[in-house]
């Protein structure tokens, strides 16, 4: 009499296994548990598991657009309007799974601007307003005078540190 691993269901069912980072998909309800042989070969332990819808990815742009617009409309209507809004409303917001582009850093730019600045804003000149938790150097971001996103150049020349304020300002205002 041979000795073996029992089928897997997968196999009984004539389904191929797959990853789930092949998939895409979250695959929930197995974390922390270990199979037993019986859970193998019963599917027991395959019953418990959700796999998760697949939901197409936004684009973030297009996400904070779409708040913006919803922003105005509530900002242009009428507080009671907004109150039966609230009370209808569901407590926990929607996840929705965003896809966005990002530009790979220079960390010596980050470093010799950082140094440069010496703890002050560069724009207003006041110190940074408060310290980095991980490591109690002062907080203040490095911003591109000509965006990375308009083909600026990730330099030293052509970044500068800011304060929180001044960084929200030159972004926004």
């Amino acid at each position: 009499m041979a000795r073996g691993k029992p089928p897997r269901p997968a196999k009984r069912f004539s389904m191929q296994p797959m990853q789930t980072a092949y998939a895409g998909l979250p695959v929930h309800g197995w974390e922390g548990r270990s199979r037993t042989a019986v859970q193998r070969s019963d599917g027991s332990f395959f019953l418990e598991i959700a796999v998760a819808p697949r939901v197409d990815p936004e684009d973030s742009s297009t996400l904070q657009q779409q708040l913006n617009q919803r922003l105005q409309a509530a900002l242009s209507d009428t507080p009671a309007r907004r109150r039966e809004r609230l009370a209808l409303a569901p407590k926990l917001p929607r996840i929705v799974t965003v896809t966005t582009s990002a530009f790979v850093r220079n960390a010596d730019v980050i470093a010799e601007v950082l140094l440069r600045a010496g703890g002050k804003c560069e724009s207003c000149l006041s110190p940074a307003p408060f310290f980095r938790r991980k490591d109690q150097s002062p907080y203040l971001e490095v911003h591109h005078k000509v965006r990375l996103a308009d083909e600026g150049e990730d330099t030293v020349a052509n970044a500068i540190a800011l304060c929180p304020n001044c960084h929200r300002r030159e972004h926004y205002a």
